[in-house]
């Protein structure tokens, strides 16, 4: 197997497990708050629920440095300063998502803040580059290649949405790790993942969407 074939392989394997895993997040997440369950049921879904959730959170982690890698090998356009920072990208921004997940008690306020900060910025960068691309000359990668860029931003945004609107379930989830949550305490989880579910399903149609522009490459 060639570079290219291999780093094609792991792009490809990344949209299969980032869109694979995040359905078993959501189709988990759905039993944790079921108050007709039992504690010990619940919480069993809650550690298949939060095992699953670091896969999504990898796969986007290295996405745009495979990307990179990718584009490189297809020789669009794209500057060697560009590729070198979106290659450091990947392994800190994964070492970041690891350290979250795996010492999440131990991890500091301050990693929270940096890993908020690392996805707007990269939101902001995005957003940057292409509108800067789309007004380049004849060498700036094609529209498909922004497009799917673009994608990515929103991909991180909606992330970021659905964590800002998690705080009822994550509350909650906190309150089954120590006992039986009260009515309220489950009502302010149902509710949560209720208002969270048109942003997991905008994600899968986007996942799908980006795949298509991978492979169709339209030339619009």
């Amino acid at each position: 197997m060639d570079t290219y074939s291999l780093i094609k392989l792991i792009h490809l394997l990344g949209f299969c497990y980032w869109l694979g895993g995040d359905i078993g997040v959501f189709y988990s997440s759905g039993f944790v708050v079921r108050d007709d369950l039992s504690r010990e049921q619940r919480l069993m879904a809650g550690r298949i629920m939060l095992a699953l959730d670091l896969i999504p959170r990898i796969c986007m982690s290295i996405t745009l440095t495979v990307a990179a890698l990718l584009a490189s090998q297809l020789k669009l356009a794209l500057a060697p300063g560009e590729l070198f920072i979106l290659i450091l990208l990947g392994p800190l921004w994964l070492a970041l998502v690891l350290v979250l997940h795996f010492r999440h008690a131990a991890a500091s306020g301050i990693l929270v803040s940096v890993d908020k900060l690392l996805r707007w910025t990269v939101i902001g960068a995005i957003l940057i580059y292409v509108a800067n691309a789309w007004f380049a000359d004849e060498l700036a990668p094609p529209p498909w290649l922004l497009l799917k860029l673009l994608g990515f931003a929103v991909l991180v945004f909606l992330g970021l949405l659905i964590r800002a609107g998690f705080g009822g379930f994550a509350a909650g989830y906190a309150a089954l790790l120590k006992d039986h949550p009260d009515a309220l305490e489950n009502a302010a989880m149902q509710s949560s993942l209720s208002r969270v579910r048109p942003l997991v399903l905008a994600i899968w149609t986007i996942l799908i969407f980006e795949a298509y522009l991978g492979i169709a490459k339209p030339y619009w």
